[in-house]
This record gives C-alpha cells, structure tokens and sequence, in this order.
C-alpha cells in the first residue's frame, strides 16, 4: 500500500481530534530536541557500578551516581514521546509508519532481545540496556516521521552545530584550566586522593587512576574521550554542512543586492556565515583535543568525502544503489582484511588494535557458548572475564565493536536483527531524496517568537539536565551551578542564536536549502558508524541516540516524491487505521508497566542510597544503605553496598544493636544470588565469611574457588585463593593456583599497570616457599 503524504487524508480525522493531533506530533519535535540537547551534556556510561563506597570509615559516593537513573529516566521520556506521536496520529485517522522494513526489524529486535534479558545473570543491567534500546529504535523510526520536513531537518542540524560548539569550549576550558589544576590537587593531596577512591598506593588500581588523571585528553561533558569522538563527529559534520549552506545562500544574496549596498555597509547574512563557520571551526576542535585515534583517523575520511559527495552528488544519485554496494563491499573487504590479519598473526598491527582483538577473539567464544540468546543485554562484562586471556590485562567491559557487542548480548537472532536496522538505517541515508532546495512552503512560517521559544527551551534543557543528573545542584557553592549549568546553558543559546541566524529575520534562518547539511550529516553518522566498529558509540545510549536521530533524520528526507501526486514514491509503508487505538493502548500499557516496574525501582534505590552519603550518623547511614538494597529486587551491587556498609558499621560498633557481622555475610550472598556471573561478590562474600570465621570460614574457600572460577585471568585473586588454600592444608592446590598467578602476569605486557609490583611479587615468593616450591619468583624481563 503506497503511504499517503499526510494523515489528514486518512478517514475519521474531525476537527477537535485533528487539531489535538496535530497538536501532539507537533510537540515531538521540540521534545525530541530538547532530549537529545539534555543528554549531551551529560554523561551516560552503558554499565553500572555501586553508588556507594566505604573509605575512612564513612560512606561515599562513589561518583556519577545518578548516572543510571539518567539512563531509564531518558528511555521512559523517549518512549513517552514515541507513544504521544502515536495517540496524535490515531487521533488524525492513522498511524503511518512510512519505513516499513525499519519498523518490522525494530519491533522483531524488541521481542528477541527482550527473550536475551530472560537468559541475564544480571536482570537490573538486562533489563536497563533492554529499555534504552527500545527508546533507541523508537527515537530512530519517530526521527524519520519528525525530520521528513524540511524546517525540522534545519532545526536539527542547528541543535547539532550549537551543541558541537559548545562542547568545543568545554573540552577547551578543560584543557586550559580544569586538567592542569586537577594535576596539581592530585600532586599536593595524592595519598587523601587515593584514599578517597579506595586505592592503595602503589597498587595497580592506584596506577591506573593517576594515568588516567594525568591525562591531557579533553572529554567535554562525557565521562570518556573516545565517547566525546563519537559524538564530535556528527557534530562536527553538521555544523560544516550547515556553514556550507549558509555562505553559499549568503553569496548568493551578495551577489544580487551588492549594487544595492552603500559603500562601507556590511552585509549580514556574510557576517552570518562567518559566525557559522566559526562555530564549525570550533567543533573540529574539539573533535581534534579529544585525541581519539579513531575518531580522527574516521573524521579524516569523512572530511575527504564530503566534498566528493558535494561536487558529484547528482551522478551518485542517479546510481546511488551501486555507489552503496561498492561502499558496502569496500567495508566488507576492510573488515575481511583485519580478520585475516588477525587470524593470521593473533594480533592487529598496533598495540591498541591489538588489545581490540583480544577483547573480540574473547566475544567469539561468548558468541559460541551462548548463540542463540547470548548473555544478556548489559551481561557482556562478567561473560568476558571467563574468557579472557591473559595477555589482554583489562576487564574490559565492553567490546569495543559493534557487531560483537550485539552478537555477545542477543545471541545471533537477536544480534543480526539489530545490525540489520543499522544496515537499513545507513541505506536509508544514501537514498537521494526529494528537492529539499526548492522554496518551503508557506504555512506554518515561524515566527522569531516561536524561534525565541524553542531556543529558550532547549537551554533549559541543558540547564536542568546538568542540574538534576550532573550534580550541578549538589555542590554547597553557587559558582559550580553558575559554572556547571548556567555558563553551558547560556554559551549554547548564543551558539544557537548564531546557528539560526542567516542576517536578516531570526525565523529566516529555517528559510535556508539544507543541501550540504543533509549530506554533510549523513556523511557524520556514516563515520559515527565505522568509529563504532572499534569502539562503543552504540551502547552508550546518550551517544547513540545522536547517531539514531541523525540516521532517522536523513531517513526521513531521503523519501522521493512523486511529481504528479506528491505522495512518497516507491516505499510500502503501513498504514493502521482500525486497529490504531489498539497499538496505542498496548504502547501506553507497557509504558506504564515499564514505569513501575523498571523505573521507580532505580529512582528508590537512587534517593536511597544519596541519604546513606548525606547522613553523618553511621547507624542512620548503614539502614539507608539496605534500604536502598531492598528498594530494587533485581539490583547486585545495592546488596554488595548493604553488606560493606553492614561491614564498615560492625568494626566500629561491634555492639551496635542494629546488625551483625552475620547479616553482611547475608547480604553479600544476596548480591551473588542477584548476579551469580559477579566474581566481585562471590569475592566480597568469602573475605566476610573469612572473618566471621568459624564454620563461616570453611565456607569462605568455597567462595573463593567461585570468584577464581569466574574470574580466572586475575593474579591477585588466585593469590588470595592460595593463602586460603594454605590455611586450608591444601599445599598442592596452592602451589598450582601461584604457578597459574606467576603465568598470568608473566604472560602481560612489560609495562602494564596491571602486572604485579614488588611487594606483591615478594608475596607470591613467600607464598610459594610456604608451598613447598622453594623457588624464587623472577624479576619481569624485558622481552616477556
């Protein structure tokens, strides 16, 4: 069935019901702008840790706390926008879902990853990853309904040009100011530093920290460099294709009223330009203090394809399915290639790549052990230490590519299901589109108020966004809220002012043909794509709903018309009308479900556990922390937390009436029976089992023998392992779980920060000699 241009033709669209539809799918745009502004300035990593830390005796944060609670709260918003769009389009006659295929492989992708989360070991992070997805798919099919105008592509590609800027000078404030004064702090206070992270001097962890500390890297308001990359490259390509249209129309207007202009006059919509290009100048920047290898070596693709693409865009048009199959067999030969190498040598030609493929031979045998469901979404983590090899020194939490993540996740139904929307997303973008440059229509003109409007709407966006999930609120000191909040904020309206503007009337702005823009952000998504292939964009769900956004977008306007009925030409869509209400009842219901039962367990445990840090009093602190526990069922590490908490109180009051080393031990064994692939856990619990001791004691080395199970590439652990062993009378078994230690980190690189120091290795000798083995344990060599 060919889809119609607009619902208005569909039957049983009244005036009331017609005008609050219009209503509600008007509002998608700005709430889809404002969401999309929100999360990219702040930070949203696609794993979880604990909220709370113990150190000095006293409960901490253990930073980025509400980081989670962003996540849900951002898909059930998303969600919410997808489900409001479709109440707005049953009450216009019909839902038209013009991208039929997308809209079939998305929902088939829903229901096979939603069958993986039932396979999880760990349900909370199963269960978070499902639903940001979900809003991920959906904010990509509602992108290509939204931008299928040619106004709202404008506003996007603004929003993308504003925001890039304005991360630019964030990551240039960091440079200048905030890395060289955090060097210093950490240089004059480190031991109170690495107390406060819990690391023990000199240790691995503490190494790790201080290099990432030292590190001259900017990240803008993400938590990582290669994140802020990702990003930086669509950004960067929408300002540039938007600086391409506004000089070339601003020429243009030049040309024709130069003989107009008085002598000394200056012509605006030039000096428009210039600012626009400023702010492009200013986003490659950024993209450059990231220092992401990756994300540099892709943009320098990119910037060379742009201009081919504008130069010969109309003959790749007319041949646009052969230009994307060479781009396809090109990228297939690439990938072949690196496999090839792979296989051939068992590493990649540099060292970082090298560790890549050690994390994706890891996935291979995930991929294998689990192929028709996978480990679960957000299970990847704990899957991979058991597969680990030694010489990758990380546990690296994901990997680093996006075909293994999805295939290690969902399992090979579910995880080709979700590249194949990728892959339709990423055709959808190389389709030549109808005339975006041929005059707008005149209806619905806006006006500068309504410009003014959506301007002042994003930016309270922003603010709130670093405010309420960037701790912008939390500090007892005005100036980081005027710093963290308002000063972005503020900084991203003048960027949008100037994106906008064109040097005449500020709604003119959206007047302008997005030639160059809509090419220049397909050309961004498509290098946001190949980053992905070596890092992880796609999961990270702030960062990726730029990419589903940008990819819908030009999905949206890359639907040809036909001359003589100016209905989408050659695209079988769907068109519901009977049943319309149905799909929007049944979307309602399970948004309301996923509001109860997957969102308000994360905001309990979230208030929960921030009163366990705000309390000074160690009791008030402690039963705020199991509380937090108790409020989400699903969630490991709040019991993990309880059971520390329950620890730290014990130590200090032995007799504090409230609870026992023995309810800790219950606690940490709650934590294991909420994620049993978690060795951190089946580790907690055997050190408290350990000093309960007792019959708790002779349990502790059951425990350990689990951690070392699930974590078997870790040397300090089979340490620890060990000196139970010993303990235990069991020589022999001590003496092969150190000679599996000594393997271990004589297997990593030379200079790893995760190799054992001297003390430790002074340990692991003395641990042998108790064994029997009467050997020393040598220095590292150089050629290891």
């Amino acid at each position: 069935m060919s889809v119609p241009r607009d619902p208005l033709s569909l039957p049983g669209a009244t005036g009331f019901a017609h005008r609050a539809g219009r209503l509600l799918q008007d509002l998608a745009l700005p709430a889809l702008l404002a969401v999309l502004v929100a999360r990219l300035f702040i930070s949203e990593l696609p794993y979880r840790w604990s909220l709370i830390s113990v150190g000095d005796g006293s409960l901490a944060g253990a930073g980025g706390d509400r980081d989670e609670l962003a996540r849900v709260s951002f898909a059930m918003i998303l969600l919410g926008i997808w489900a409001a769009w479709l109440a707005g389009s049953a009450l216009r006659g019909g839902i038209v879902l013009r991208h039929r295929l997308a809209a079939g492989l998305g929902a088939a992708f829903v229901i096979l990853s939603l069958l993986s989360v039932f396979v999880a070991a760990d349900a909370r992070s199963a269960w978070d990853v499902w639903l940001e997805q979900t809003s991920l798919i959906a904010s990509f099919l509602l992108a290509a309904e939204v931008f299928a105008a040619r106004r709202n592509l404008l506003w996007l590609v603004v929003v993308l040009a504003a925001a890039g800027a304005c991360i630019a000078c964030k990551e240039l404030w960091q440079v200048l100011g905030e890395i060289p004064d955090r060097v210093a702090d950490f240089e004059a206070h480190r031991a109170q530093r690495l107390a406060t992270m819990g690391f023990s001097p000199g240790s691995s962890e503490a190494g790790a920290f201080e290099a990432r500390l030292r590190a001259t890297t900017a990240t803008g308001f993400f938590t990582l460099s290669n994140l802020a990359g990702s990003v930086m490259l669509v950004t960067a390509m929408a300002a540039l294709g938007l600086a391409i249209d506004k000089t070339a129309g601003a020429i243009r207007s030049w040309r024709d009223s130069r003989a107009a202009l008085k002598r000394g006059e200056l012509h605006t919509p030039l000096l428009a330009a210039a600012l626009t290009i400023f702010a492009a100048a200013l986003a490659v920047t950024g993209l450059v203090l990231t220092r992401s290898r990756g994300a540099l070596a892709v943009a320098v693709l990119a910037g060379l394809g742009l201009p081919v693409l504008l130069r010969w865009r109309r003959p790749l048009a007319a041949h646009w399915r052969k230009a994307t199959l060479v781009a396809a067999c090109v990228l297939a030969l690439m990938l072949a290639g690196a496999v090839a190498f792979g296989l051939r040598y068992d590493r990649l030609p540099s060292k970082s790549m090298t560790f890549r493929w050690y994390y994706w031979t890891g996935s291979a045998e995930i991929i294998r052990e689990h192929p028709l469901l996978g480990v679960g979404p957000g299970n990847f983590p704990a899957a991979y230490l058991q597969h680990r090899r030694a010489a990758a020194e990380e546990s690296v939490k994901l990997p680093h590519n996006i075909i293994m993540h999805a295939l290690t996740q969902f399992g090979l139904p579910g995880g080709l299901c979700y590249l194949a929307v990728v892959v339709v997303g990423l055709v959808g973008m190389c389709r030549p589109g109808r005339r975006i440059d041929s005059p707008p229509d005149r209806v619905g003109r806006p006006s500068s108020r309504r410009v003014a409007a959506m301007v002042l709407t994003l930016c309270l966006s922003a603010a709130m966004a670093r405010s309420v999930f960037a701790n912008a609120l939390v500090s007892p000191f005005p100036y980081v809220f005027i710093l963290e909040a308002a000063l972005p904020a503020c900084l991203l309206a003048a960027l949008l002012v100037a994106a906008v503007w064109s040097g005449q009337a500020l709604w003119r702005g959206l007047e302008l043909a997005p030639l160059a823009s809509r090419i220049a952000l397909a050309v961004g998504a498509g290098a946001f794509f190949l980053h992905s292939m070596i890092e992880f964009g796609p999961w990270s769900p702030g960062v990726a709903l730029v990419f589903w956004i940008a990819c819908g977008a030009c999905q949206g306007t890359g639907i040809p018309e036909d001359r003589k009925t100016g209905a989408p030409e050659g695209l079988n869509g769907w068109v519901i009308c009977r049943l319309r209400w149905v799909m929007v009842g049944a979307v309602a219901v399970g948004l309301v479900a996923a509001g109860v039962f997957l969102w308000r367990p994360v905001f309990s445990r979230t208030v929960s556990s921030e009163l366990a840090m705000m309390f000074s009093d160690k009791n008030k602190a402690t039963l705020m922390a199991v509380r937090a526990a108790e409020d989400d069922p699903l969630d490991a590490f709040s019991a993990a937390d309880a059971a520390i908490a329950i620890v730290s109180l014990t130590n200090e009051e032995p007799g504090n009436g409230l609870f026992s080393p023995a309810d800790a031990l219950a606690w940490a064994k709650i934590a294991m029976r909420r994620d049993p692939s978690s060795y951190a856990h089946a580790r907690l619990a055997a050190q408290i089992a350990q000093r309960l001791g007792g019959p708790a004691a002779g349990e502790a080395l059951a425990l350990l023998a689990d951690a070392v199970r699930l974590n078997p590439m870790d040397a300090r652990l089979r340490m620890d392992y060990a000196r139970l062993l010993l303990q235990a009378g069991h020589g022999e078994q001590a003496r092969a779980q150190l000679a599996e230690a000594e393997r271990i980190d004589r297997a990593l690189n030379p200079e790893s920060l995760v190799r054992l120091n001297g003390d430790e290795r002074a340990q692991l000798q003395s641990l042998l000699r108790q064994a029997g083995a009467n050997r020393p344990v040598d220095a590292p060599k150089q050629d290891d």
